[in-house]
């Protein structure tokens, strides 16, 4: 584990790899982790559940935060859709800072009124990149569960405990969860 970034060893056989032995070394990003945990998540969600990706980061060329939605209140109504789901999650890169509150932003706009059993998940290694933006994150988090919709907060690798825990529903033991992988999350 170096930097919250896993490794891991892979032997290289005979067998496996075009008779060239040795020892491969494969990183397990925090992004993978997540794509993994979303996943999991997509294909655990009944049929008729609608479900919308936001994606937040910093600008690659400067400090302008950026979010936007990658998958708009798409509509699980058959495998194909899920797994349409799934292929624009998997397209997801990392890129820039942590901006959450962007993406917050974009799930309150997504919240429609009056209805009921609206959840967020977010999913996050919970690194603001600036502490003025943990305070907006929260406010609007503040706001989404005023509206009557639970948020759910899921930190992986070096996550922020604190700052995550803030951002979820109360209690924060039922609407938190920390996963270094894909184990932590089950059950």
């Amino acid at each position: 584990y170096i930097e919250g970034q896993n490794w891991q060893s892979i032997e290289i056989t005979e067998e496996n790899f075009n008779s060239q032995v040795g020892t491969v070394y494969q990183r397990t990003t925090r992004l993978a982790i997540l794509k993994e945990a979303v996943t999991e998540f997509v294909n655990s969600l009944p049929q008729g559940s609608t479900v919308a990706i936001e994606r937040f980061f910093g600008s690659v060329y400067g400090s302008t935060p950026y979010g936007d939605r990658v998958c708009d209140n798409t509509k699980i109504t058959d495998e194909s859709s899920r797994q349409s789901i799934i292929n624009t999650l998997n397209q997801l890169q990392a890129s820039g800072g942590t901006y959450m509150y962007k993406g917050l932003e974009l799930a309150e706009e997504d919240l429609t009124e009056g209805s009921t059993n609206q959840v967020v998940i977010v999913f996050s290694d919970g690194e603001e990149s600036h502490s003025s933006n943990e305070s907006e994150a929260t406010t609007i988090a503040a706001r989404i569960k005023q509206a009557g919709a639970k948020v759910f907060t899921v930190g992986v690798g070096t996550a922020d405990d604190d700052f995550l825990q803030k951002v979820c529903s109360s209690p924060s033991n039922e609407y938190y969860q920390k996963c270094d992988d894909m184990k932590d999350l089950a059950g």
